[in-house]
Order: C-alpha cells, then structure tokens, then sequence
C-alpha cells in the first residue's frame, strides 16, 4: 500500500494532478508491454519502473 501510495503522489506531481495521475495508472502503457501501470505496481521491481518511467517523464524524456 505504501509503495502504491508513493507513485500515486510521483505521479500526481508529474502529470499536474491526482485526477490525471488516477487516469494514467489504469492506461495500457506501452514501455510496459501494454500493461497498465497499476499491474506494474504489485511487484518492488514493477514499482521501480513505473517510478524511472515517471522521473523521465519529468525532465522530458518521453522514450
């Protein structure tokens, strides 16, 4: 809980609020081979991308 918690917060600082945030962990993502980011988050490994994934993302790297 607390490691879903932590991304939630990153990834509502990165994508300018808890709504979208919200919107973004259920969307297929394609750096995950078309899973979600949520399914991502039950593993610590998982957890580690979605959190890489998302520090790129904020200083404008979208690969």
């Amino acid at each position: 809980m607390y490691r879903l918690g932590k991304l939630f917060h990153l990834a509502a600082k990165v994508l300018g609020s808890e709504h979208l945030a919200s919107q973004w962990f259920k969307l297929p993502e394609i750096s995950f081979g078309g899973a979600t980011p949520l399914d991502y988050a039950d593993t610590e490994i998982g957890a580690r991308e979605i959190e890489r994934l998302l520090r790129r993302t904020a200083q404008g790297v979208y690969s």
